[in-house]
């Protein structure tokens, strides 16, 4: 109900301005030193993870980990799962772009039951040469 609302805001401001670009900043995520572990923990917005890094994804214990496969690949896993990539049936590779619906993973479904929304974005893949590899998400949880 908040995107909808949000959303037409956003589009009654556009067409007042007569077709002028409009951006908007995104917040970027706190990220919490949880105590135990010195486990970093996102709740919501946009963060970085570097290969190789794990952080916990919300306050429900949802493990995430960044890391290359055998053929130098990047991989995703969830609680100790990969998420299966939506671009070719059985893949586990993401794009840049794509959307991993947590409500509907094996292994975090039963984490979000109460949540009408809880996504994560692959917002960004940098692979730099000399300096590590970083990914840049977006978790959206509501």
């Amino acid at each position: 109900m908040r995107t909808i609302l949000i959303a037409s805001l956003c589009l009654l401001h556009i067409t007042s301005l007569n077709a002028q670009t409009v951006s908007a900043k995104v917040e970027r995520a706190k990220r919490l030193l949880v105590p135990v572990g010195e486990l970093y923990r996102v709740d919501e917005g946009v963060f970085d993870l570097k290969f190789g890094q794990s952080i916990d994804l919300t306050n429900r214990r949802l493990l995430m980990r960044l890391d290359y496969d055998k053929r130098r690949k990047w991989l995703l896993t969830i609680n100790g799962m990969v998420p299966h990539g939506s671009e070719v049936v059985g893949s586990t590779y993401w794009r840049t772009g794509s959307r991993i619906n947590l409500k509907l993973m094996e292994s975090t479904e039963s984490f979000v039951l109460d949540k009408d929304v809880c996504t994560l974005d692959v917002v960004d893949i940098a692979t730099p040469k000399g300096a590590p590899a970083t990914g840049t998400f977006r978790l959206f949880c509501d």
